[in-house]
């Protein structure tokens, strides 16, 4: 909300309000006219209003009840935005405290230290390869052309297999 909507809108809020007083003292004269004309029934005055003066009454009961609760509204936002305000200008929300908040809510401390873990693994694992790159040894063709063909016929499809050959390349890279 910017200043310009907030002075309009309290230029807003005068203008409802005189409406109000207007529907007020309209409702008072109206209320006058009828008591001059009631009806004198036996002994006993008796004043009876139009439907038009109820209903009147009733929007200027409700009228007053919203305008309240508008002024109570307004003050509650002007509390709130100083108090963005002040924390913007104290660097409240660029602080340590609240870095550390803000990364606690998105990831656990125990979350972060499963990635790091992670992460440190794979690493470990890339150097391995990349040392095991550099040495230059023969490929054995015959060994190669063996293996191609055990993947060609689901050789390592089978769970005992499979378990098996990861097992020696997890040894081969912990070396």
């Amino acid at each position: 909300m910017t200043v310009d909507k907030v002075m309009n809108h309290i230029g807003t809020q005068a203008a409802a309000q005189d409406r109000i007083k207007e529907a007020a003292d309209k409702a008072k004269a109206s209320k006058n006219d009828k008591a001059t004309r009631a009806e004198i029934t036996s002994e006993q005055d008796r004043v009876e209003f139009s439907d038009q003066a109820k209903q009147l009454q009733e929007t200027e009961q409700i009228l007053r009840f919203a305008m309240e609760k508008l002024e109570k509204y307004d003050e509650v936002r002007s509390e709130k935005l100083d108090e963005v305000r002040e924390r913007l200008e104290s660097d409240f929300y660029f602080g340590e405290d609240m870095n550390e908040d803000i990364s606690q809510k998105i990831i656990s401390p125990r979350e972060l230290m499963n990635t790091v873990r992670d992460n440190l693994e794979v690493r470990e694992y890339m150097n391995r390869f990349e040392e095991m790159d550099a040495v230059e040894e023969e490929i054995d063709t015959e060994k190669l052309v063996e293996i191609r063909n055990r993947v060609a016929e689901g050789y390592y499809d089978d769970p005992e297999i499979l378990d098996k050959t990861a097992e020696k390349l997890i040894e081969l890279l912990r070396g």
